[in-house]
């Protein structure tokens, strides 16, 4: 019986270890190992991998006028609508803060046209009305930054994250300057 509880407390443990607690995703250490597994196994099957990252744009001023636990709400909405942009084999997780990482193998695609149409999926899903408790706002969505990475040239799972947010902060200054229109996704 010791035996039983232990091993359900290790259990737990090991999920909290992987689990962010706010959004019930997949935390930074796995996301990035999902990542590594993805890179891997393209790499045997000579395919690519599309790795994404999302930044909520404005997420301080959303805690600053409406509170932390509005800001806590609004993290995990956007988890929600992340998640429901992608399909069952794809993965989503916090990487922390307002960041999120997301990894969608990519078999048998255009590597930039499946890029934008990623970009373009998940920002949509990040923009839109927002209801929490008794606070509504409109948002006018993340800045989304999604490369193909080839795995023959890129297998390092952190270097693919940080090629990801290279990309992000370019669509971030290109939505600050007003220019909106999709960015060619560079193959990695």
């Amino acid at each position: 019986m010791l035996l039983a509880e232990l091993s359900e407390a290790n259990t737990r443990l090991a999920s909290f270890a992987l689990i962010d607690a706010l959004t019930d995703l997949p935390n930074r250490r796995a996301i990035t190992d999902t990542l590594a597994c993805a890179l891997g196994k393209a790499q045997r099957d000579g395919t690519r991998v599309l790795v994404g990252l999302v930044d909520m744009d404005g997420f301080k001023s959303i805690n600053d006028t409406h509170g932390h636990q509005v800001g806590d709400l609004f993290l995990q909405e956007i988890g929600r609508r992340l998640r429901g942009g992608l399909r069952t084999m794809d993965a989503v997780g916090r990487l922390g803060g307002d960041e999120f990482g997301i990894v969608v193998p990519c078999p048998a695609c255009d590597g930039e046209a499946a890029a934008q149409s990623l970009q373009a999926r998940i920002t949509a899903a990040t923009t839109g009305d927002y209801q929490l408790k008794e606070v509504s706002f409109a948002y006018a969505g993340a800045s989304v930054g999604v490369v193909v990475i080839d795995p023959l040239q890129i297998a390092d799972a952190e270097e693919a994250f940080r090629l990801a947010d290279a990309q992000m902060y370019r669509i971030k200054r290109l939505r600050r300057n007003q220019l909106i229109a999709p960015v060619p996704s560079p193959v990695m």
